[in-house]
């Protein structure tokens, strides 16, 4: 299968791994189907991912995404487990479980956290995309937002999200392109922006970030250069075992390319070191370094804002479509 850009064939490619057939039960059916049900229940907008900015308090939010394609070349099984140890990562470190939100495959079993965690289709593009957009043009509502990518790509970076209507065609609505997110976190007003791709090709992501001149607070850690394949999830295991309480995000990537020995990470500043946090959003270069008390107390989850700061937000409309 291959998809058509400019006149190009784009070479698809996987998660390197011994390629087997998931189960029937996980795959064949969608949680949620656009394509065919046409119900609130159904809905594609940031209300089916219950985008949650609520009044004078900033959260640390997270965005997980892991797509595939169907039975035979969707990592279900590795992907679901990534997710699951990105979802711990993140809840050992402050962020609420309701502020983690994840898309997932066909989102088939829609469990992968807590009891009360919803796993989302990463068919559900829109509400994705809604989602995320929402997170960033909502003033004071992201303090720190992670976004973590497990999919497969075509060559050019492009995500592969799922074949919903079956017909073995990449459309538009089932590939999640760089465009597309560099468009949803254009200007974020999150503090910092931290994106993690554990993926093929994902140094042309890296690339793309360096080209653009609208994600100034973006930090973005690729697990490959952008001709190389991602092996063995073995920049998702480097991250989820590293103790992130004092750590800079940048030395956690650092340190990858002695922990990654199949391919060979990639990073993009854009805030040209400006900015020195963890992926909590706790200032990583204090001394004498914050208690895990004082951690808990002031950089942990969620942080009341002032009425007189939260004021003056500005208005925000989405995006979506405008581009």
């Amino acid at each position: 299968m291959a998809r058509t850009k400019d006149g190009y064939d784009l070479k698809l490619s996987f998660l390197v791994s011994c390629l087997c057939f998931d189960y029937a039960n996980e795959t064949d059916f969608l949680l949620c189907n656009p394509v065919r049900v046409n119900t609130q229940r159904c809905s594609t907008t940031q209300e089916m991912a219950l985008t949650r900015c609520r009044l004078f308090e900033t959260c640390d939010q997270a965005l997980l995404l892991s797509g595939g394609w169907d039975r035979l070349s969707s990592p279900v099984a590795g992907g679901l487990a990534n997710l699951r140890d990105v979802y711990a990562m993140l809840t050992r470190f402050g962020f609420k479980s309701n502020n983690v939100r994840a898309f997932y495959a066909n989102g088939a079993d829609g469990r992968y956290g807590d009891a009360d965690d919803i796993l989302y289709p990463s068919a559900l593009k829109l509400a994705l995309r809604y989602h995320l957009q929402r997170l960033c043009l909502t003033s004071h509502c992201a303090d720190s937002l992670f976004v973590y990518l497990n999919s497969p790509t075509f060559s050019d970076g492009s995500s592969l999200l799922w074949d919903v209507d079956g017909n073995g065609q990449a459309d538009e609505e089932e590939i999640y392109s760089i465009r597309e997110l560099l468009f949803d976190l254009k200007n974020c007003s999150a503090k910092q922006v931290v994106v993690v791709a554990d993926q093929n090709f994902s140094g042309e992501l890296a690339r793309a970030f360096a080209r653009s001149k609208h994600h100034g607070n973006v930090l973005f850690f690729g697990s490959s250069q952008k001709e190389e394949y991602s092996w063995r999830s073995e920049l998702t295991r480097h991250w989820t075992a590293y103790d992130h309480s004092h750590a800079c995000v940048r030395d956690v990537q650092e340190e990858a390319a002695s922990k990654v020995p199949s391919s060979s990470p990639v990073t993009y500043d854009g805030s040209q070191r400006s900015i020195q946090k963890t992926i909590f959003g706790a200032p990583c270069d204090v001394f004498p370094p914050y208690s895990q008390e004082e951690l808990e107390e002031l950089h942990f989850g969620c942080q009341n804002i002032p009425p007189s700061v939260w004021r003056r937000r500005p208005t925000t409309t989405s995006r979506l479509g405008r581009h």
